[in-house]
C-alpha cells in the first residue's frame, strides 16, 4: 500500500523569462522545504540551493521524493496513481532519501544545488509553484 505526502511544501514563484522570479515560501505540517529561503531571487539559468526537510514518519529505509515546478497549486488530487504530479511544468528529478545509515541506492539523494530551467514566454508575468511530493511506501494511514 502506498500512501503519498500530497500537499507537500509548496513554494509559489512568479517566473518570467526575461524578469527576476521571487520564490516566496510556504510550508504545510508534513514536509519542509528549507530553501531557496523566501523571497530568494532567481534567474533562469540560475544555481540555487535545495535544502529539503524529510517527514520520515513511516520509518522507511528509502524515501522516494520529486521535485516539481507546477503551474497550479499542488492537491492531493493533482496527484497520479504512483504519487507524482502527471501536469508539470518542469520536472527537476525523482530523488530517493537514504534513512538510518543505509547505503545511499540509486538515484540517490537530491543535489544540494538545482538549476532554474528557462521557460517559454508564456509564463512571462505567472505564478508558478515549487512543489515536492514524497512517497511513503507500506504505512498506516495517518489522521
Amino acid at each position: 500500500m502506498r500512501f503519498f505526502s500530497a500537499l507537500s511544501t509548496l513554494l509559489p514563484a512568479i517566473v518570467a523569462v526575461s524578469a527576476s522570479p521571487a520564490l516566496q515560501g510556504r510550508a504545510d505540517v508534513l514536509n519542509s522545504i528549507v530553501a531557496p529561503a523566501d523571497g530568494t531571487v532567481i534567474q533562469p539559468g540560475e544555481t540555487f540551493s535545495f535544502q529539503y526537510t524529510l517527514d520520515n514518519w513511516c520509518e522507511d529505509g528509502y524515501t522516494p521524493v520529486s521535485v516539481y515546478l507546477l503551474q497550479t497549486a499542488p492537491t492531493s488530487s493533482s496527484l497520479n496513481s504512483t504519487g507524482k504530479y502527471s501536469q508539470f511544468v518542469y520536472h527537476f528529478g525523482d530523488y530517493l532519501y537514504n534513512n538510518f545509515g543505509l547505503p545511499v541506492m540509486s538515484p540517490g539523494p537530491p543535489p544540494s544545488t538545482l538549476t532554474m530551467p528557462t521557460l517559454d514566454s508564456s509564463f512571462v508575468g505567472q505564478t508558478i509553484y515549487f512543489a515536492t511530493a514524497q512517497t511513503e511506501n507500506g504505512c498506516p494511514v495517518r489522521y
